[in-house]
């Protein structure tokens, strides 16, 4: 008959395990923690990840190969806006740079939703986030945040108006808005006595190079006060 097998050497393994199932778990807590709950004004610098500077989209990155009349509209729409201070250089060549400067997200009067504000280098738009998304995002969870704007400039023969849509793939983690993914499209049309010319821009996105790495990061800030678009 065997004799029993002895397991007093069982329990320090058994023991030394557990503080380290403890500690993974505590780390995990303390990467996704946020310092911020629903009722909380939230507002955001954004940074290109590892610069100090605002990032960019460049819309209309093939500006060269568009026909003459989109082109023509394009250019308007570009003059009508102005030069860009931020990105002079990269304004002056063919296309649309639309910045991304500051995110803002303030609860409504009720407290029972929010709203935000997205300012670019020219203007700010103002809309309504669903309230799944702002749970979602206060409970440290990933959401693609979408950013639709219309812009209307009417003149004595000739109107325009640019429609534009941005994505922003997000997670708040700490006191920071982390920005994994950006999209935008944006269309332009331009309306005379005689024509009407639409000029349809592709999507643009741009992801990091490494998967679910930093795109943009946005940091405890201030809006810059610019002009909000009228709401559609």
């Amino acid at each position: 008959m065997r004799p029993p097998r002895d397991t007093s050497s069982d329990v320090p393994m058994i023991k030394s395990f557990i503080p380290l199932l403890v500690f993974s778990v505590v780390s995990l807590s303390a990467f996704a923690a946020s310092p911020y709950e629903w009722g909380d004004e939230l507002t955001f610098s954004i940074k290109r990840e590892g610069s100090p500077k605002h990032p960019f989209l460049q819309i209309f990155p093939d500006a060269d190969n568009l026909e003459a009349g989109e082109a023509e509209v394009l250019s308007d729409v570009k003059s009508g806006r102005g030069k860009s201070k931020l990105y002079p250089a990269e304004d002056a060549r063919p296309g649309l740079i639309v910045v991304f400067r500051s995110l803002a997200f303030m609860p409504t009067e009720s407290g029972e939703d929010y709203e935000a504000i997205f300012e670019g280098e020219f203007n700010a738009v103002k809309f309504k986030v669903p309230r799944k998304d702002m749970e979602a995002l206060f409970a440290g969870e990933t959401i693609d945040l979408s950013i639709k704007s219309t812009t209307r400039r009417g003149f004595v023969v000739v109107a325009y108006t640019v429609e534009s849509e941005t994505e922003l793939r997000m997670r708040l983690e700490g006191e920071d808005l982390l920005i994994f993914r950006a999209c935008g499209k944006t269309t332009m049309k331009k309306e005379g006595i005689r024509k009407s010319t639409t000029c349809v821009g592709p999507r643009v996105m741009e992801n990091p190079k490494k998967k679910d790495a930093i795109l943009y990061r946005g940091v405890p800030g201030k809006l810059a006060g610019l002009d909000i678009l009228p709401e559609k």
